[in-house]
């Protein structure tokens, strides 16, 4: 029998040492992330932008709608604009409107957000827990903040919280944000906040309802962050590399093999064609 050329072993190489091979590099990879250069895509510079320009004290309504299917792709990602929220002289007010997204927040904050010392609970953010309603809900939190949310997620009355002195509607807030995996919270902000009280509204995405809400930007929606690619140019913007441009190195260097293997795939099938030929 003769002896199969290197190209007929190549062919026939188990798929799991293919595999073995993307998950060790994948692995090396994510504990030591390459920082690959990532495009700044115009939504998310917008909401760069946008929190740059606000003045010192100003406020910002957040609620962030995550849940375990979406949390990979969105709570990083909402860490990253979290992150530069905290960082400049700005009031954060975070609800979700999310039944189970409280604990999840809660993991976030603990896990993937970098509370600067100098910033303190109850005076620079606050979480207000769970409201229920969906669209209701955010009309509510627009018309009568104080009645909507009386006590925050750990049980204390808004009149005790110092930051929220004061604060009654939509009219307090210089920005309204929110975290979501779906198209209809981005249709209950612009009906509630966009239409009636002219909010400046931007959101973090997941990559897959984006091309639903693109028919909104950047008129209603002035700019958005779409999954781990979005936190990755935003970890970029304001230099704090963390959890997505970890991913985004991992998903490139997948990319990279997938490439490299189909190309082998290709000349080694032309290669064994050509040999038989001339056999």
């Amino acid at each position: 029998m003769a002896e199969k050329s290197l190209w007929e072993r190549i062919q026939r190489i188990d798929r799991r040492v293919i595999y073995t091979i993307v998950l060790i590099s994948t692995a090396i990879i994510l504990i030591r992330p390459l920082g690959l250069p990532v495009p700044i895509s115009e939504s998310t510079r917008a909401v760069y932008d946008y929190i740059e320009s606000l003045p010192a004290g100003s406020y910002i309504l957040w609620d962030i709608g995550i849940g375990g299917p979406t949390y990979a792709e969105l709570a990083p990602a909402s860490a990253a604009v979290m992150n530069h929220i905290l960082i400049r002289p700005l009031k954060l007010v975070l609800v979700t409107l999310s039944a189970d997204a409280p604990p999840l927040i809660d993991l976030m904050i603990k896990t993937l957000v970098k509370i600067p010392s100098d910033k303190s609970y109850g005076k620079d953010w606050v979480f207000m827990g769970y409201v229920a309603g969906a669209e209701s809900g955010r009309a509510a939190l627009a018309k009568d903040f104080r009645s909507t949310v009386p006590k925050d997620y750990l049980g204390t009355p808004i009149d005790q919280i110092p930051m929220l002195a004061g604060v009654t509607g939509a009219s307090n807030f210089k920005l309204v944000m929110d975290t979501t995996g779906g198209t209809d919270t981005v249709e209950h902000f612009i009906r509630q906040w966009v239409t009636p009280f002219g909010a400046k509204y931007a959101s973090v995405l997941t990559a897959g309802i984006v091309p639903a809400a693109i028919a909104y930007y950047p008129r209603q929606l002035f700019g958005f962050l779409y999954g781990a690619r979005g936190g990755a140019e935003y970890e970029l913007l304001i230099k704090m590399p963390g959890r997505n441009l970890m991913m985004t190195d991992a998903i490139s260097i997948v990319h990279v093999w997938f490439f490299i293997f189909v190309a082998i795939g290709n000349i080694g099938y032309i290669a064994i064609r050509m040999q038989k030929k001339k056999t």
